[in-house]
């Protein structure tokens, strides 16, 4: 529980720190492709180190409503800090991941060359965006996790499915998920389901 939550304390504290990202930490395309009603933000490893942080408020609805501040940096003593803020409450996404994403060390920090996304679409047409957080070895190898988001007093998102590809993950208009895999052209596609999981199509 205590992972999953920032205090008011934290979040007034810390909110100084997190600011737009700038041309070191927004270097090289998005783990994520979005289409054009996407919201993306990306930090590098060579921003990461140098202390940068990248945000963006998002409505989560598609009607405008239900902002909530994401933000994604170094955190401390060590790790990758990726943050939810709505209103006086906010979680830890980054406190959700498995501790084997692509692109993170031993410690969670993030590697050389590494990069990571977070992006916000509506995956199944239902008004609601969904989260995905996509992070890369600087490489070949690419990890993604889904999160679902529900309106209400705390623990608002909840992670929904994986996803392994490589190089970077493509959303497509209608909500379909391509994973780029092997040296051939070659895809695999996902769809959000209604019950909430993550499919494999053809």
């Amino acid at each position: 529980m205590f992972k999953r939550f920032v205090v008011f304390f934290f979040i007034v504290a810390t909110a100084p720190f997190i600011h737009p990202a700038t041309s070191r930490a927004a270097e090289g395309a998005p783990v994520i492709s979005l289409p054009e009603a996407g919201r993306v933000i990306t930090l590098s490893a060579e921003g990461f180190l140098a202390g940068e942080s990248v945000s963006m408020e998002v409505p989560m609805r598609t009607d405008g409503t239900d902002s909530v501040h994401f933000s994604i940096g170094r955190d401390s003593p060590n790790g990758t800090r990726i943050l939810a803020i709505y209103g006086d409450r906010g979680e830890t996404l980054g406190a959700m991941l498995p501790e084997t994403l692509v692109g993170l060390d031993d410690y969670g920090e993030m590697e050389e060359n590494a990069m990571i996304s977070l992006g916000a679409y509506d995956l199944d047409g239902d008004g609601v965006s969904e989260v995905i957080i996509a992070s890369t070895d600087g490489a070949a190898l690419l990890g993604a996790a889904i999160f679902r988001y529900e309106a209400r007093e705390h623990e608002r998102f909840r992670i929904t499915g994986m996803i392994e590809g490589q190089r970077q993950l493509a959303i497509e208009p209608d909500g379909a998920i391509t994973a780029p895999f092997g040296s051939r052209g070659l895809f695999t596609r996902y769809r959000l389901a209604p019950d909430g999981t993550i499919n494999q199509v053809e």
